[in-house]
């Protein structure tokens, strides 16, 4: 997004544009920039301290990406959130190895709030948000800082993950004060993209078939409302299509893990002055 900067992460943020499987190894620091996506998938690839990096894969690894090969990881769905994460009774295609669909309703949330405590999202089946922007958010609303250490607010994706949408206006975001904890491997990638490839009609070509990835964190920026100084509390900002706000005085702020992610078929121009992204580091 023009006139933001993004707290640690700087310019070391860069997106190589692949047809083929992208894995993603990125510790993620929230910050105040985004970028858009081609077909097919990306690479993000954020130097951290003390090395670190990703190389990116090639088409000839994708089937066994999507078999889901590997140790299975049970998904644990707490009580408090079976009322809107519930199979579906659909299943993948024979690529995602026919696994179970379950939805994720935003329809059934308020205002698609999900207090992710207890919630592992597991490798044993797909999971598709449904009705707009799935939101992680603090279950007290208080959104605070995480100072750097990694907050409880976190969802998790166990190695071979797979959430999917049906339209560019299903997204996953992950609100301040909570985190993501994609920690997936070369053997099982956690992957984001569109329903369409777990039933096996998109095309590579294909582009904007679902909403994307959003993080939202309390790193600095410098395009602020008027009045309020650069890098301040007061200094934050509304996401582009309503991603919600980002922004803040914490060049510490911890939100989470992505570590061998692919996110494929994501973004879309909402109107001529807000798009979605495979991935917004906000």
């Amino acid at each position: 997004m023009a006139g933001t900067r993004c707290g640690r992460v700087g310019g070391l943020l860069r997106l190589l544009r692949l047809g083929a499987l992208a894995l993603v190894a990125a510790l993620v620091a929230a910050c105040g920039s985004s970028e858009n996506v081609s077909p097919g998938s990306v690479v993000v690839e954020v130097p951290v301290e003390g090395g670190g990096g990703s190389d990116g894969g090639s088409g000839d690894d994708d089937d066994d990406a999507e078999s889901g090969g590997g140790a299975v990881t049970a998904s644990v769905i707490p009580s408090a959130l079976s009322d809107f994460i519930a199979d579906s009774g659909e299943t993948a295609g024979a690529g995602f190895d026919s696994k179970p669909i379950y939805t994720i309703d935003v329809g059934a949330t308020a205002n698609g709030a999900i207090d992710p405590e207890g919630l592992v999202l597991g490798n044993d089946a797909i999971y598709e948000i449904v009705g707009g922007a799935a939101r992680i958010t603090p279950p007290d609303g208080s959104a605070a800082s995480s100072g750097g250490a990694l907050p409880d607010c976190q969802i998790t994706l166990a190695p071979g993950a797979v959430v999917v949408g049906a339209t560019n206006e299903d997204l996953l975001v992950v609100e301040r004060g909570c985190a993501i904890v994609a920690d997936g491997t070369a053997e099982q990638p956690i992957l984001f993209t569109a329903k369409a490839e777990v039933l096996g009609n998109a095309e590579d070509s294909d582009r904007g078939l679902w909403g994307g990835l959003v993080v939202n964190g309390y790193a600095p920026i410098n395009d602020c409302p008027e009045g309020a100084a650069g890098g301040s509390d007061d200094c934050v900002k509304e996401g582009e299509a309503n991603s919600g706000l980002f922004g803040g005085s914490n060049a510490n702020d911890n939100s989470g893990t992505l570590r061998y992610v692919s996110v494929r078929f994501a973004g879309a121009n909402v109107d001529p002055e807000n798009q979605l992204n495979g991935i917004a580091f906000q």
